[in-house]
């Protein structure tokens, strides 16, 4: 896991993704942070924390109606990293736990 600038962490996920929505397929439109970005001391600018979305999707993603799970398998991230203060288990965006 490595810690890239801003825009590192923008260019290299788009890249990944084809500059396509990984849900839905669209055009583009920012490199979303699946583990929201103030949870993390230093903004979680980690490829694993990033899909690219586009406007509709991001919108689902932010209000958890896409699940962090989700977003990962669509773009192919195996790995799961989450903020240092958090214990292992599953999130939504936000940081909330989901009980299973």
């Amino acid at each position: 896991m490595i810690l890239l600038t801003r825009r590192d962490f923008k260019e290299r996920v788009l890249e990944r993704d084809n500059e396509e929505c990984v849900i839905c397929g669209a055009e583009a439109v920012d490199a979303h942070h699946i583990t929201e970005r103030r949870l993390w001391p230093d903004e979680g600018l980690y490829m694993e924390n990033g899909v690219t979305l586009c406007t509709p999707c991001k919108k689902k993603a932010e209000a958890t109606e896409v699940s962090c799970e989700h977003l990962r398998q669509a773009a192919g991230i195996s790995v799961v990293v989450l903020p240092p203060n958090f214990e292992e288990g599953v999130y939504d965006h936000w940081g909330n736990a989901i009980l299973t």
